[in-house]
């Protein structure tokens, strides 16, 4: 969830949840379809995968069903957030 969506759930919660909640945007992605993304966002065609390394999960989901009963859903999709978070990376200053 990029962090706008987040301060905006944070509020909301705040305001009308007393317990704890799981926050999050309700979908799964895998980390393909992440790199796909930024491929066309970067226009870098060739990825080369590490074959030897572990899949990992295929997936996780959490039971957002509090924070969709206060009816709060994120504004901001996946793919926007990669790209604006691959463009404020790419012309940051942080020491690599």
């Amino acid at each position: 969830m990029y962090s706008e969506d987040t301060a905006c759930s944070l509020i909301e919660i705040m305001n009308k949840i007393e317990k704890p909640v799981n926050m999050g945007i309700g979908n799964l992605h895998s980390i393909k379809e992440m790199v796909e993304i930024l491929q066309k966002h970067t226009g870098i065609s060739k990825v080369e995968w590490n074959l030897s390394k572990p899949n990992g999960q295929k997936n996780r989901s959490y039971d957002l069903s509090k924070l969709t009963s206060i009816r709060f859903s994120p504004k901001i999709s996946l793919e926007e957030v990669l790209e604006k978070t691959y463009d404020w990376f790419s012309t940051s200053k942080i020491t690599r």
